[in-house]
C-alpha cells in the first residue's frame, strides 16, 4: 500500500487518500455516472475515495448544524474540491 495524500480543501475539510484509490476503473465508472447527473452515485464515490471512516468524516463535516442534514449540494462541492486539489492532480 502506497503513502496517503493528505489533501486539504478550500473549504477546510482534509483527508488522507490513497493513491490506489484514485486509480480505480470503478471510481471512473462512478464519476462518469455522477457528471452525467445521477446524484445519487455520490455516496459510492465518497466510500471509494475515502473509505468507511473518511466517509463518516466527511458527512460530519458537511452536516448542517441547524437541520443536522448532509446535503448532496455540500458533499459535492467538497468532492469536487478535492479532485481539483493540486495535490491529486499530480
Amino acid at each position: 500500500m502506497s503513502e496517503a495524500i493528505r489533501v486539504k480543501t478550500p473549504s477546510g475539510f482534509t483527508a488522507e487518500i490513497l493513491p490506489e484509490a484514485l486509480d480505480d476503473m470503478e471510481l471512473l465508472d462512478d464519476l462518469c455516472r455522477l457528471d452525467a447527473g445521477e446524484e445519487w452515485i455520490a455516496a459510492k464515490v465518497v466510500l471509494r475515495l475515502l473509505g468507511a471512516e473518511g466517509k463518516k468524516r466527511l458527512y460530519d463535516f458537511c452536516r448542517d448544524p441547524e437541520t443536522h442534514r448532509v446535503t448532496v449540494s455540500k458533499v459535492s462541492q467538497v468532492l469536487n474540491e478535492l479532485f481539483t486539489a493540486p495535490e491529486i492532480k499530480k
